[in-house]
């Protein structure tokens, strides 16, 4: 994918004299900051419980617990400065293990289809669950910002990306979850969707 991008922009640059700037299309590049994916647990139904991990730009995998420290959310911003960011995910980060870098690739290489794939239909399937948010980061150097893209949502609200890389994706965040205790497996051959899955 990122070879093809690669060839089309150094296509588009040499053949600059062939058309004129209205007839390009502007091919959008993804790029990794220091947050790459997260998955967040948050639940507000009996205690503050802000829990989760994250993936950073060299593929290193941190666990974190901020709840009852009365810290803003970042779910509900359509950009989130470096600033929010750190003041979420880098106050109480536990490195956990590195990501193997070939499995590290392949994930963030399946972010611009992420993007381009549909939503499917919000739905409300629990009570008092929380919320299980499963995100890529697209990060922008000139703002210093990153936006969200949503890869799956479960828990009081069940919504997922449709495209078929964020299916892959999911499947490998759920087992990360699921390994550090940020997912649960409550009812063995259930879809467990209340709890993380």
């Amino acid at each position: 994918m990122r070879k093809g991008i690669i060839v089309f922009i150094l296509g588009a640059l040499l053949n600059t004299g062939c058309s004129s700037d209205a007839d390009e299309e502007e091919v959008p590049v993804h790029q990794k900051g220091a947050y790459v994916f997260a998955v967040i647990f948050e639940n507000a139904a009996w205690s503050e419980q802000k829990k989760g991990l994250f993936i950073d730009g060299q593929g290193d995998l941190y666990t974190y617990d901020i709840s009852n420290m009365g810290l803003d959310s970042v779910l509900h911003d359509e950009t989130l400065t470096t600033q929010q960011m750190d003041g979420y995910f880098g106050v109480l980060p536990v490195l956990q293990e590195s990501i193997a870098q070939q499995t590290f690739s392949t994930m963030w290489n399946a972010v611009p289809a992420i993007d381009a794939g549909s939503l499917g239909q919000q739905t409300a399937e629990c009570a008092d669950a929380g919320n299980y948010v499963y995100l890529a980061f697209d990060y922008t150097a000139q703002t210093d910002t990153y936006r969200p893209i949503l890869i799956y949502h479960t828990g009081d609200w069940r919504q997922e990306n449709l495209s078929a890389e964020a299916t892959a994706v999911k499947d490998w965040l759920v087992e990360l979850a699921l390994n550090y205790s940020i997912a649960y497996e409550l009812m063995p051959g259930e879809n467990n969707w209340c709890s993380g899955m």
